[in-house]
């Protein structure tokens, strides 16, 4: 995105975005460090084939970012966009993936203002001057050198052929910013007839171009950028190119979007978002450390890459604890004291807490409250046997955190601990302290699933003063009733289901593997029992609206969805999705899942009694529908040949009625009245 006729547009069209857009230079940069993301770019064995198709083995072994968020407020959006970077000894390999219904293009000539349309953009970050490269599904090719004005004649860079401004042939002019023009470093010069040497590229659409008629799943870019030329960007002070293992850069990566989807969508979607409308802030672009270790292993679901941090060495948890004390501000005195008063034997783990805390709790959380919850935490792991074997990763990512998600801070650790302990002081396993928690609190509380609650994302005070919480009320409550006694718990959930049907949260708890539940929808002593499997089972690995996300404390390369607060502190996750799509027994072909909901007067959800009888009167299956005790979601399902027809039985007595039922499709949601 380049000039100030990208901006100009969007002010004539009245969109609303410029009245967040410009910021005051003291506010600068507009998003913290801290809420800067951090990606690793690993080295690899070959170069890919620069086709635009992402078919090859590098690309399934490299990790995959986060979904790219919105440019100005950082909130999910509707499409899913990530990248993939690799590298070796010749050339940086950057790999998009574009999630698009209807992938469209208009511009052929190079150079075009292809911004104006959809395109995908990358900028690499030096010292001395910063790279730009924009590509539309046409493959067209847009870039620049911007050069700070400061360095222009310091760094040798105005001695350059094709960077002498006094040459009447150098195309260049002298550039601002877009949505912020008071830089603290000043102007850049732009040479936008500048072309990177030796960079190749490819697109490939998934679908038809310019075909409204159709849907398309989107479009794909992969780019090969070789380290030579990127010496232009820190002649001052030249860095290792190629770079060594653990440098890190600056990159950003983003995607613009001639429609703009809903009325919060600013139309510029980065993986890094910038609190601004404006893409030439490198102060604002994603830490990438490079890496000459093996990839991870996709979707490997153990403690050392899912729950806890990578950098819980010293080094690593240095750099970012004095992040977040940086960060704190004020309230750095209150976080200081919380680590020199904690115990010795529990310095680590408050270390960790604060390294990994949210922006509002660094600046808002004073010592008492970390120092008990810290204690309270330690207690609880000496409790019983079962406890004190939980690894220290998850003890740290699973039972010490005082929050799953963006839900006010109450200071139930200790209160919790004197309630339940008691209750599971017998308990054998994590898994028998868990479930027992789960048959006994919601009634012991007088708290019960409602869609009348006050709000979703209530801690867990204000369900107890409520009496009434939604799946992740009810789910955060159950997760600090376990903590509270050394069970290792987090909240799981997806942002929609794959059939449309709505979202739901749920709990999993840590024995010896992860396991899920329902909250206050215990399933006797066991756990992977739930309403839920068969709608989970469908869910879509890497899907940022199907998947199913896992919270973590230590920071992650995905966020979890909070549906309900899109611009709240980002809340980290990791996707466990492959643990669930096998969870459910697969329809037989033609077979049907037929769901039952009875309502009453009022248009409520009542609980009745449902039988169904085959022509000849025979009895097929019998069960209960569900009342509003029970998610919205929870409906009583019969699996049934697609075809078949017989009858409905509602109730049971003299006050029973009948109706016919056909199965016609696959999944049917039938509502009685």
């Amino acid at each position: 995105m380049f000039g100030r006729t990208s901006l100009a547009a969007l002010l004539v069209i009245g969109c609303g975005w410029s009245s967040i857009s410009a910021i005051a230079a003291d506010e600068f940069p507009p998003v913290p460090e801290s809420g800067i993301p951090r990606i690793v770019a690993y080295r690899v064995d070959a170069p890919p084939t620069i086709d635009g198709r992402l078919d090859e083995a590098i690309w399934s072994r490299l990790p995959r970012s986060r979904s790219f968020v919105d440019l100005i407020g950082g909130h999910p959006t509707k499409y899913a966009t990530d990248v993939a970077v690799g590298w070796d000894d010749s050339a940086l390999y950057l790999g998009y993936r574009i999630e698009e219904p209807n992938v469209a293009g208009s511009f052929t000539e190079r150079d075009s203002p292809i911004w104006q349309e959809n395109d995908v953009e990358f900028f690499i970050a030096g010292d001395d001057a910063y790279y730009e490269f924009e590509i539309n599904s046409l493959g067209t090719i847009y870039e620049g050198l911007f050069v700070w004005e400061e360095r222009y004649e310091s760094s040798g860079l105005s001695e350059l052929p094709e960077l002498d401004r006094r040459r009447p042939e150098t195309k260049w002019q002298k550039f601002d910013g877009v949505g912020f023009t008071e830089h603290p470093r000043g102007d850049r010069l732009a040479f936008l007839a500048w072309d990177f040497p030796g960079l190749r590229s490819a697109v490939h659409v998934d679908g038809t171009l310019n075909d409204d008629s159709d849907i398309d799943r989107g479009w794909t870019v992969e780019l090969a950028i070789p380290w030579q030329g990127l010496a232009l960007l820190d002649r001052s002070k030249p860095r290792p190119l190629p770079p060594h293992d653990g440098d890190i850069w600056r990159m950003d990566f983003s995607r613009f979007n001639k429609q703009k989807t809903d009325a919060n969508d600013s139309g510029g979607w980065a993986h890094s978002h910038h609190g601004v409308w404006d893409s030439h802030l490198p102060e604002c672009f994603t830490f990438v450390t490079f890496s000459t270790a093996d990839p991870p292993q996709e979707s490997t679901e153990t403690p050392s890459n899912e729950t806890a941090a990578d950098d819980t060495n010293a080094d690593g948890l240095d750099e970012r604890l004095a992040s977040a004390l940086e960060t704190a501000g004020e309230n750095r005195v209150e976080l200081e004291r919380a680590l020199a008063e904690v115990p010795a034997d529990q310095r680590r783990a408050m270390r960790y807490l604060i390294a990994y805390m949210p922006r509002r709790d660094l600046t808002g959380l004073d010592a008492e409250f970390l120092l008990e919850n810290v204690a309270y935490a330690y207690r609880a792991r000496e409790s019983s046997e079962w406890a004190k074997r939980v690894p220290e990763t998850i003890f740290f990512d699973a039972v010490l955190p005082y929050a799953s998600i963006n839900e006010r801070r109450d200071r139930w650790r200790k209160d919790f601990h004197e309630r339940f302990a008691g209750m599971v002081a017998d308990a054998p396993s994590a898994t028998a302290a868990a479930t027992k928690l789960n048959r006994e609190i919601f009634g012991l509380l007088d708290v019960r699933y409602s869609t009348g609650r006050p709000k979703a994302d209530q801690s867990p005070y204000e369900s107890i003063e409520a009496k009434l919480a939604s799946c992740t009320g009810l789910s955060v409550l159950l997760i600090d009733a376990c903590r509270a006694v050394g069970v290792p718990a987090r909240l799981v959930g997806t942002p929609l289901w794959s059939d449309m049907s709505g979202n739901h949260s749920w709990v999993e708890v840590w024995d010896g593997g992860w396991h899920f539940t329902g909250a206050a929808e215990a399933s006797g002593e066991q756990l992977d029992q739930a309403w839920f499997i068969d709608r989970a089972s469908r869910a879509i690995p890497g899907d940022p609206r199907h998947a199913i996300f896992a919270t973590s404390w230590a920071e992650k390369p995905l966020r979890f969805p909070l549906v309900w607060a899109r611009r709240a502190d980002p809340v980290w996750a990791v996707d466990v999705t492959h643990r669930y799509v096998d969870k459910d027994l697969p329809l037989e072909p033609g077979t049907a899942r037929v769901r039952f909901v009875v309502r009453g007067e009022s248009g409520s959800r009542a609980e009745t009694t449902i039988t169904l009888l085959d022509e000849e009167g025979n009895e097929r299956f019998r069960g209960t529908t569900r009342d509003e005790r029970f998610d919205a979601n929870d409906h009583l399902t019969a699996r049934l040949p697609i075809g078949w027809v017989g009858r409905i039985r509602i109730g049971d007595g003299e006050g029973a009625r009948e109706l016919e039922l056909r199965v016609e499709k696959d999944e049917q949601l039938i509502e009685l009245r």
